[in-house]
């Protein structure tokens, strides 16, 4: 991500910070996070339930993590159109 942000002449952090925060969606198998599998242990729903569902929160916290980046990266120091000297 780093390099691409490099690349397209954009704030490396743009890219970054939400692919690593993007990491941590995962909501749509059981194996994804321990309340996941407690509660696909107790056989009462099926993976294809938690795909739709999963599948729904995932694309709603890209949109939310994205929006965010987009109006607080003043706050992480992120800015859109600055390349740090860092990046170059």
């Amino acid at each position: 991500m780093a390099a691409l942000g490099t690349a397209i002449g954009r704030n490396p952090l743009l890219l970054m910070v939400p692919a690593a925060m993007a990491s941590s969606f995962a909501f749509m198998m059981p194996i994804a996070t321990p309340p996941n599998a407690i509660i696909f242990g107790t056989n009462r729903i099926r993976i294809p339930d938690m795909v739709k569902v999963g599948f729904i929160i995932n694309i709603l916290g890209i949109i939310v993590l994205t929006a965010g980046i987009m109006l607080l990266g003043g706050l992480l120091d992120i800015d859109p159109q600055y390349m740090p000297e860092w990046a170059k």
